[in-house]
Formats: C-alpha cells, structure tokens, sequence
C-alpha cells in the first residue's frame, strides 16, 4: 500500500513539474513584445496633420503613461493582457489649445484602443474594429536617424527646434504656420 502511494506521488509531482516549464515558456513570450518607453504619435485614425505631435511615454513595470497630448500635458494608468491594452482616467493640464484640435483627436482615439501590436518598429493602437487608431515610432530607434528635439511652451511663446542628420527645422508656432527647414551637408 505504501509502495503504491509512493509511486503514485512521485507521478503527480513528476506530471506537475512537467508543466511549469510551458506556463513559464508561454509568460516569457507574452512579454517579450515591450512597449517601455517614449514613442511619438505619426498618424490619429490614419492622419497625419497635426500642429504638434503627440507623445507617450510608457513603463510596464509602474503600468504608467505620460506625454504630450499635442497641447498639454497628461498622465494616467493603463494595464496590459496579452495583447490587450487598456487605458484608465486620465490627468491632465488645462492650457488653452489654439490652432487645430489634435489634443480632442488624440484623446478620442486613445479611449477607442483594446489592443497593439508592434509592426516593423511601429507601436499600433487597435480599436474593437481592429483598426489602427493610433500609430507612434519610437524616435530613439529609428535606423539612420539622430534627433534632438528642443521645445519651449509657455502662454504666448513657442518654439521648437529639430536637429536631425540633414536637416534643421524650426518652428516659432503651434500651427506650423512660421517655421524654417534648413538642408545640412556632410563635412569631412
């Protein structure tokens, strides 16, 4: 009797060791697709106009979001399931946004995401239709591009300032109405 409730252990503790590498297996895989960091908004509902681009800057481990909304600044919680992604209230400045009404797009679009995939270095934003509501790169990891980004807000004065590998773009207002792109040459 002894003999066969042994064997019969060691089968149940055999079988359930068995399967604690395919839980941890099927976790890791889940969460190699990291969305950790700053990404830029390059298209709300598949256009891309808009004064100022929107931001967002995520962490998983603190399930924390923050950025630019085009015009203020926010902040709030989201959380994570697999490929669903959700987002809770979010907090935010309240400064008067003159010009386009990115800001308004950006937040609606925003409350239309359940889920994201990551598609040649782009985040995408998915909506319950699976359309891509909201589509951000991340500006540190696009190939053959350096970038600085210098911008100054406050109530009435505005500037921005882009240095990237041949070109410099400086705009001096909101609506993109008064700017400068400059060509740059390589020198030796």
């Amino acid at each position: 009797m002894i003999s066969k409730i042994f064997i019969l252990s060691i089968l149940v503790l055999n079988s359930c060791a068995s399967q604690k590498p395919n839980n941890i297996s099927k976790q890791t895989n889940l969460d190699s697709i990291s969305i950790d960091g700053d990404w830029e908004v390059i298209s709300i509902h598949g256009q891309k106009d808009f004064s100022q681009k929107p931001n967002m800057s995520f962490s998983q481990k603190d399930q924390h979001i923050g950025g630019n909304s085009g015009c203020n600044n926010y902040g709030g919680k989201f959380s994570i399931k697999g490929n669903e992604i959700s987002f809770g209230q979010m907090m935010s400045t309240m400064m008067a946004c003159i010009g386009d009404n990115t800001e308004d797009r950006f937040f609606s679009a925003l409350d239309q995401v359940k889920s994201y995939s990551i598609k040649d270095g782009k985040l995408q934003l998915i909506d319950k239709n699976q359309n891509i509501v909201l589509e951000l790169q991340n500006p540190k990891k696009q190939k053959g591009v350096s970038r600085i980004i210098y911008r100054a807000n406050s109530r009435a004065i505005f500037k921005e300032i882009i240095v990237s590998e041949n070109e410099v773009f400086i705009k001096t207002d909101r609506n993109n109405k008064n700017h400068t792109q400059l060509k740059t040459t390589k020198m030796d």
